[in-house]
């Protein structure tokens, strides 16, 4: 168990993650190193003209994922737009297979902070 070492939590929780696997014919020869969009969106070609995909849901969607290795088909179409916008290639692919699997998720380091707003006197 990834949330307790040694009889101690730990601030870690399983998250789920996507990844869609996709053919470019027309850029069967090409080789990317891994982008990521601003939004989130990664892509990175594979072999033969196939690339993998993905994005890390936004946090109201993103809950623990104990037992859940479901594929969110959900995500594909904003990935797709993202990175049709990105390679217009991208336009004319074909999805051929995707996958989930848990990440562990460090929840102390991940979190946002908070700033303090100072008091007027």
């Amino acid at each position: 168990n990834a949330e307790y070492m040694g009889g101690i939590p730990l601030p870690v929780k399983p998250k789920k993650r996507c990844v869609f696997v996709f053919s470019c014919k027309s850029m069967s020869s090409v080789i990317t190193p891994l982008t990521i969009d601003p939004s989130g969106v990664y892509f990175r070609s594979e072999t033969s003209g196939r690339f993998i995909c993905g994005v890390s849901p936004p946090a109201n969607k993103d809950p623990d994922a104990h037992n859940d290795f479901e594929v969110d088909h959900s995500l594909w179409e904003d990935i797709w737009h993202t990175i049709a916008n990105r390679v217009p290639a991208f336009e004319e692919i074909k999805l051929v297979s995707s996958w989930a699997g848990h990440y562990d998720y460090n929840t102390f380091d991940q979190k946002k902070k908070k700033k303090k707003k100072k008091k007027k006197n």
